[in-house]
């Protein structure tokens, strides 16, 4: 299996600082998970589908890494994502 690491976050708006850490991720690790987190108490600058569609973008070169997405806080989101990191 390798080492899996999850990158949870909001990603609204995801930023090229963003990237540098998927993309950083990916260079250490076997597996990245980039987990988009809604909250519903919040409203978002862009709806989800867009967040996703643009991470899946920015990160179509790096074999590694795959985009999900999650409600709920950034703790509960690895827990129900084994990782090791």
């Amino acid at each position: 299996m390798g080492v899996r690491a999850v990158f949870p976050g909001s990603f609204d708006l995801a930023t090229r600082g963003h990237l540098d850490v998927a993309r950083r991720a990916a260079g250490l690790f076997d597996k990245v998970v980039v987990c988009v987190l809604t909250n519903p108490k919040k409203t978002g600058r862009l709806p989800l589908p867009q967040r996703l569609a643009l991470l899946a973008k920015m990160t179509a070169d790096l074999d590694n890494a795959t985009i999900e997405s999650s409600a709920g806080s950034s703790s509960s989101t690895t827990a129900a994502r084994p990782a090791s990191v």
